[in-house]
C-alpha cells in the first residue's frame, strides 16, 4: 500500500509540474499581445492610430499593454456617460434622417403631381417632357426627381390627374 500511495505522489507531483509548465508557457503567450489584438478585443469601442490605443466615445488615449487598465477605462463614469450619449445622438440621427427622407419623397412626389397636373391643364402630352429635362436639370431644384415619359406610372398618378381634369372641366363648365 506504501508503495502505492508514493507512486500517486509521484504521479500527482508529474501532474502539478506539469500543469506549472503549461500555467507558464499560458503566462508568456499571454504577454505578447499587440495594441492590434486589444483593439480587437473592443471592437467598437477602441480604434488604433500611430499605436496609440483611442476610446471612440471619449477620445482620449489608453494604455493598452494591461487589460486591466482597459477594463478600467471601460467601467469609468466618464465613458458610460459618453457611451449614453452617443447612443442617444445615433437615436436623433436615425429620426431626423427618416423625417427627411419622408418629406424629401413626398416633395418630389408633389413635384411629379404638379408636373403631370401643368401638363394636363395645358393638354400637353407627358411625351414631350422627355424635350424638357434637359431645361429642367437646369433651372429647377429638384429636377433630378423628374423622370423620363417612359418612367411615368400612370395607375401611380391616375387618381391626381383625373382630380385635375375634373377640376378642370367643371371650372370651363364642360360638366
Amino acid at each position: 500500500m506504501t508503495y502505492l500511495n508514493s507512486r500517486q505522489d509521484s504521479i500527482q507531483a508529474v501532474d502539478y509540474q506539469f500543469f506549472l509548465i503549461i500555467s507558464f508557457y499560458d503566462v508568456k503567450k499571454r504577454k505578447s499581445i499587440s495594441i492590434y489584438t486589444r483593439s480587437k478585443e473592443y471592437k467598437d469601442t477602441f480604434h488604433v492610430d500611430d499605436n496609440i490605443l483611442f476610446c471612440n466615445y471619449c477620445n482620449i488615449s489608453v494604455e493598452w499593454k494591461y487589460k486591466s487598465v482597459v477594463d478600467s477605462h471601460c467601467s469609468s463614469q466618464k465613458h458610460t456617460l459618453n457611451v449614453k450619449k452617443y447612443e442617444e445622438n445615433q437615436n436623433k440621427t436615425q429620426q431626423l434622417t427618416l423625417n427627411s427622407t419622408q418629406i424629401t419623397s413626398n416633395s418630389k412626389k408633389q413635384l411629379i403631381e404638379d408636373l403631370i397636373e401643368a401638363f394636363a391643364i395645358a393638354d400637353i402630352p407627358l411625351e414631350k417632357v422627355n424635350s424638357l429635362l434637359p431645361f429642367f436639370k437646369k433651372y429647377i431644384k429638384n429636377s433630378d426627381s423628374i423622370p423620363q415619359a417612359s418612367k411615368f406610372t400612370y395607375q401611380m398618378y391616375l387618381t391626381s390627374i383625373i382630380n385635375v381634369l375634373s377640376c378642370f372641366l367643371i371650372q370651363n363648365q364642360w360638366l
